[in-house]
């Protein structure tokens, strides 16, 4: 991923009952150890998306990666009930998509031919 690109977070998702979904964006500096960065950093909101219950909702997220003294980012997201009842969401399709400029030579654009190394997921279930 280049530096301070337009870039989207799509995917489509399905949820047993309305949910709200919050993204967040999380960098690790060039200084900052991967512990650390996944504990300390503050996650700054990109967007909150409301889910009915029962589609399949397609989602597009659009952000620009962070531009100086990043080693890498991750894309977290929150998932609040409306209502009191507990709910699962799926998540399908998921894709993080770097968008090209102009300017950017069409030599070096490319399909990705391999999956991006997950170095970090995490799912935590909490009760309000």
């Amino acid at each position: 991923m280049k530096a301070g690109n337009p870039t989207s977070i799509a995917a489509k998702i399905i949820a047993e009952h309305d949910v709200e979904l919050i993204f967040f964006m999380q960098r690790r500096g060039t200084r900052d150890g991967l512990s650390d960065a996944l504990i300390e950093n503050p996650k700054v909101p990109l967007a909150t998306v409301r889910v009915r219950s029962g589609t399949r909702q397609p989602i597009e997220i659009p952000f620009d990666s962070p531009r100086v003294g990043t080693r890498s980012y991750r894309i977290v997201f929150e998932a609040n009930a409306v209502s009191d009842e507990a709910t699962t969401v799926w998540v399908d399709d998921l894709a993080l998509i770097e968008w090209q400029t102009p300017f950017y030579s069409s030599k070096n654009a490319g399909e990705v031919t391999v999956p991006i190394e997950t170095s970090h997921i995490q799912v935590e279930a909490r009760v309000q």
